[in-house]
């Protein structure tokens, strides 16, 4: 049973009828009990009214009226134990020497007897328990009968407050119904109960969240598409360029230049998968420790065939023992990329030195570099996507502005933050990118 309100009626009503059920037991019995003491009075009271009354030749039914309706018999006996007096003559009770309550069993059933002894006569007043136990369970049910005539009544009246009570979830659902897929406005917290202002707070940040992913989705496709247009173009001219060359050399040269292209455009499709994977929102691979040293001589060896070739020396110089727990294929492509970034600018007999360390404030991975680093006030923008400073051209080419974006989304991830820094030499460029203490 999955509803909410059909289990709390279901338990409510349980209760109710159990407790119900419990209070009309002890009641019934109480009034029970409560019955049978008024009839032992009846019978003391009887008994004391004809200690004083002559019981020669006399006929003493019409003081008692209610003789008939509890059907009580009376018997006189003297001190020879003489019979002096009977009020039915088909009763045959006998005499009872010890005065107060007994119980008497006889053939047609238990009597409930009270003697009282006086100037050696002894009244015995009896009355079938039968009788008792008729009218005591009669008084005890006229006592419980209003009880379980309101048991339904309150039935009904808990269904109409759970109705009541839960109605604020309703009014949630239905708002939360009208709504269609763009629509990620935050939902009203006024006049809520306090067990649901939780829930609507919860659920009014994960409508922030992704309203802001959903946005950075829609920047990221019109950015994506405006950086894919400049080179897809290129692409086409170069092609028609080869189409028109005049001999096997231009037609060669246009090849190189198509080629070259291509690389670009490819590398510029990477990064921006690598980017749309690390997006913020996006989801996360479950963490597992990772080993940070591995990664960045990893980092090394993959970059190390173009350093080599731009004759940049290119080496790990301290690899500390310290692991995180995160995504070890999002690590590795934040830690490429500034390694890759660190090659590409870094000019020929250059230096670029990785290092892994363990620092009081948590694992530290560094990259420093010789290369012409980043003027002071552009270190803060060059983290955003697609922002190209005056230093991002190599060789007349510009990068993608993609490398530090994917870098940010990826330390952010992990906690980590990563910051910009002038080496000691006065020359270059240091990232560091500074872990949480794990």
């Amino acid at each position: 049973m999955r509803s909410i309100r059909a289990r709390l009626l279901l338990w409510l009503l349980l209760v109710l009828c159990v407790a119900g059920i419990l209070a009309a037991l002890i009641i019934y019995r109480t009034a029970y009990q409560e019955a049978s003491e008024v009839f032992d009075y009846h019978l003391k009271q009887i008994a004391l009214t004809l200690r004083d009354q002559p019981f020669e030749d006399q006929d003493i039914l019409g003081t008692l009226e209610e003789e008939a309706e509890y059907d009580f018999t009376i018997q006189v006996w003297n001190e020879n134990r003489t019979k002096l007096y009977s009020s039915h003559a088909e009763r045959i009770l006998p005499p009872q020497s010890k005065p107060g309550y007994s119980y008497v069993e006889q053939t047609e059933g238990t009597w409930r007897v009270f003697v009282l002894s006086q100037d050696g006569l002894s009244i015995q007043v009896a009355q079938p328990m039968g009788v008792r136990q008729k009218r005591a369970a009669r008084l005890a049910l006229n006592t419980v009968l209003p009880f379980l005539i309101l048991l339904p009544v309150m039935g009904v009246l808990i269904w109409i407050i759970v109705s009541k009570g839960l109605s604020p979830l309703n009014v949630l659902a239905q708002d939360l119904k009208q709504r269609d897929h763009t629509s990620l406005a935050p939902l009203s917290e006024q006049e809520l109960p306090d067990e649901l202002q939780p829930l609507v707070s919860e659920l009014n940040h994960l409508l922030g969240r992704l309203s802001h992913a959903l946005e950075a989705q829609r920047a990221f496709t019109a950015d994506a598409a405006h950086e894919l247009r400049t080179p897809l173009t290129a692409l086409q001219l170069q092609v028609q360029l080869a189409e028109r060359a005049p001999d096997d050399v231009a037609r060669g040269q246009a090849f190189e230049f198509l080629k070259s292209g291509l690389r670009r455009g490819i590398h510029l499709v990477n990064q921006l998968l690598t980017l749309a994977r690390n997006e913020p929102g996006v989801y996360v691979r479950q963490g597992k420790p990772t080993d940070l040293g591995q990664l960045v001589r990893q980092a090394a060896v993959e970059h190390a065939g173009i350093a080599q070739k731009k004759s940049v020396d290119l080496g790990v110089v301290r690899a500390d023992k310290v692991s995180v727990m995160g995504d070890t294929e999002a690590l590795l492509a934040m830690i490429g990329n500034v390694v890759g970034n660190a090659v590409r600018y870094t000019p020929p007999g250059g230096r670029i030195d990785l290092s892994v360390m363990a620092t009081e404030e948590g694992p530290r991975v560094e990259v420093t570099d010789s290369g012409p680093g980043i003027p002071e006030a552009e270190r803060e923008r060059v983290f955003d996507r697609f922002y190209r400073g005056e230093s991002a051209s190599v060789d007349g080419e510009t990068g993608s502005g993609i490398g530090l974006a994917i870098v940010k989304n990826v330390a952010q991830r992990h906690g980590a933050t990563v910051t910009l820094h002038e080496p000691a030499t006065g020359s270059g460029l240091v990232v560091r990118i500074q872990f949480p203490k794990q």
